[in-house]
């Protein structure tokens, strides 16, 4: 969907990403995605600053596989019983419906709660190094900086300021993610998908213009999913 207005994260185009990309106002027109919106309600009203609403959030999006379709019935107790049964694509309220745990689908979904939430946020791409191995996370502006959230692997890289990393700190300093002890256990939480990054912008309000169309698990997908099915 997104895949060719990706902007590759460099020395050159930093400055760029982090200051003009993205712009500061999120244009939500209230009461479009009343779904999406009571979830926001029920999540994250108790939250007790902006940053926690933003965590509160992620930990709800890093669940949906457990709680739909139905929580009887879910996703990550076998509800598709082949990879053939579960398609991709759909919108944010699809794809939470249908009970994805695909970071490509739920990065999306992340970044739209925030932004009907009243954060600015956008979709990071990251792809390893050495393996064919690519992985979505999300950025959040809260608490006055950029913020990079690891949905799936429900991680998030505090600074010793208070302040949470966003990509371009974790691509120049990526013993922030090796200062947590536990980061070798989640297979995402590993500095070798931190040195190719790529930014791309993914508004709410242009909703009518995404492509949301279903499709089947492409060959390279299948490969690497075989085993979990």
């Amino acid at each position: 969907m997104l895949g060719k207005e990706q902007i590759k994260l460099l020395p050159e185009t930093h400055k760029y990403l982090y200051t003009q990309y993205t712009p500061l106002r999120v244009q939500y027109r209230k009461g479009s995605r009343s779904f999406l919106e009571k979830i926001i309600v029920k999540t994250a009203s108790k939250a007790k600053d902006d940053q926690d609403k933003v965590i509160m959030l992620m930990n709800w999006c890093v669940n949906i596989e457990k709680n739909f379709p139905t929580r009887e019935r879910n996703a990550e107790s076998g509800f598709y019983r082949s990879l053939d049964d579960f398609l991709w694509g759909g919108t944010e309220e699809e794809v939470i419906k249908k009970g994805s745990d695909w970071c490509g689908e739920i990065a999306r979904v992340f970044c739209i709660l925030n932004q009907i939430a009243g954060f600015p946020a956008r979709i990071v791409y990251l792809y390893h190094v050495s393996e064919p191995q690519a992985h979505a996370v999300g950025e959040v502006y809260v608490e006055s900086k950029w913020s990079l959230f690891d949905v799936l692997s429900q991680k998030y890289y505090p600074k010793k300021d208070g302040t949470i990393a966003n990509a371009w700190e974790l691509r120049e300093n990526p013993s922030l993610i090796d200062e947590q002890t536990e980061a070798s256990k989640i297979y995402y939480a590993d500095r070798n998908f931190y040195r190719n990054i790529c930014i791309v912008n993914y508004f709410v309000q242009d909703f009518a213009k995404y492509d949301y169309s279903w499709d089947v698990c492409n060959d390279h997908y299948r490969k690497i999913l075989a085993e979990k099915w």
